[in-house]
């Protein structure tokens, strides 16, 4: 995180690279620089400069790289992210209304499906921040058919699709419909990738999340308390998202009516949540006193250098003076001599 610091050794790297006889500004190392440049000044807040490379990131990236490869699949991710957070999302739309537009002109193919409909569900999410509805859900839908038909109704980018539009239609609070979509999630999760593994904990809890808002407590409290088991197994008790499933659980058994679970799942989340903040300001603060190390040691070294400085050029002043001695000396030594 020491983005400051990292900024002109990025940039000096950059500037070599575009220069060097065997990189050059086409060569795909001066790509990925410029891209983690972009990243750097973004990281900082200096978004208008993080602009200008994140889009340069992208043309090199599709030229060097071909439009679909994961390192040009990561630039363009970067920029639609700065753009969001630029809030210009009607130039996100524009871009990513783009790809859709170049992935329609290909033809037909369960990998081109495919790609269309990753495409499809990135517009989507950015159609839903800016507040297009009706486009997001015709988005979300389309996608969602490209995948069962391309990859199958049980494959697990199907799922990703199917989770996306369910999670839509929570957001919208499309209840029955979304709680049909979730079962539905729920079953294919579990043939796909096992009831142990976190996207099956993941969709138990929006599932339990649905039915406490249909009123259905006990079946909340129920899916609830297995997202809570498997997300435990799979990562233990430290990790931070396991206290959101936990806060799930709490809220579920006090709709339930089930008050000490409400009471003890509340204290065990909170508890968690605080140990999570102590240990965000622990590192932040290893971070800080290191930054400071750092400091400490150039102003050392500088301090050193001034003094290696100040002892050579005092020497070099003692040497006329040390001459001349050496010539008196001399000279006497002379005179006796005769």
């Amino acid at each position: 995180g020491r983005y400051a610091e990292a900024e002109p050794y990025m940039k000096r790297a950059l500037a070599i690279a575009e220069t060097h006889p065997e990189y050059g500004p086409e060569h795909p190392e001066t790509a990925k620089l410029v891209n983690n440049l972009g990243s750097v000044l973004r990281n900082q807040g200096k978004l208008e400069p993080a602009k200008g490379l994140h889009q340069r990131a992208v043309q090199q990236t599709t030229k060097i790289f071909g439009r679909h490869h994961s390192i040009t699949d990561t630039a363009k991710a970067n920029l639609v992210e700065l753009l969001d957070q630029m809030e210009l999302r009607g130039e996100a739309l524009e871009f990513l209304e783009g790809e859709v537009s170049e992935e329609e002109a290909v033809c037909g193919g369960p990998e081109r499906d495919q790609r269309l409909g990753r495409a499809l569900r990135g517009l989507a999410s950015m159609q839903i921040k800016a507040d297009n509805i009706p486009e997001a859900e015709a988005s979300l839908k389309r996608s969602l058919a490209l995948f069962e038909t391309s990859a199958g109704p049980s494959h697990p980018a199907t799922a990703s699709s199917l989770a996306a539009y369910a999670s839509f239609l929570k957001s919208q609070g499309r209840m029955e419909e979304a709680l049909a979509h979730f079962e539905r999630l729920l079953e294919l999760t579990a043939a796909a990738l096992g009831k142990s593994h976190p996207q099956y904990s993941i969709a138990l809890r929006s599932t339990a999340q649905v039915k406490l808002a249909l009123g259905q407590h006990e079946e909340a409290v129920h899916q609830a308390q297995q997202a809570v088991d498997v997300m435990r197994a799979v990562h233990g008790g430290g990790h931070g998202t396991l206290a959101e499933f936990i806060m799930t659980l709490s809220e579920c058994a006090q709709a339930c009516g089930q008050v000490e679970l409400a009471a003890s799942a509340a204290k065990e989340a909170e508890g968690m949540k605080i140990k999570e903040e102590e240990r965000i300001k622990a590192a932040n603060k290893a971070s800080v006193d290191l930054q400071q190390m750092s400091k400490n040691m150039k102003k050392v070294a500088v301090q050193e250098n001034k003094a290696r400085e100040c002892e050579f050029h005092s020497e070099e002043a003692l040497n006329p003076t040390q001459e001349r001695l050496r010539k008196k000396l001399a000279a006497r030594s002379k005179v006796s001599g005769q």
